[in-house]
């Protein structure tokens, strides 16, 4: 069996494991807190980029129309133009 003075050290030796846990723990939730206000903060900025530099649909349709337009603009010219070379030969 161990002697008082074995088990007085283990006991102490346990002691100061649970004490450097105990700060540890403490020490990790605090971190966790900035962590979780730092999460806060970036997402109230992501809100106010959202809602300062979204462009609704209604917004956004005359521009899709315009752009289609030249797209299909300059294909019909492209096609045309090699419909143009295939019906000559």
């Amino acid at each position: 069996m161990a002697s008082e003075a074995e088990l007085a050290n283990q006991i102490k030796s346990l002691e100061r494991s649970l004490d450097r846990f105990i700060r540890e723990s403490e020490r990790s939730d605090v971190q966790m807190r900035a962590d979780i206000n730092y999460i806060k903060e970036r997402v109230t900025e992501l809100k106010v980029l959202v809602t300062d530099h979204y462009v609704p649909r209604i917004e956004f349709e005359p521009v899709k129309k315009l752009v289609y337009g030249v797209v299909t603009l300059a294909l019909t010219g492209v096609i045309g133009s090699l419909m143009a070379l295939i019906l000559r030969q």
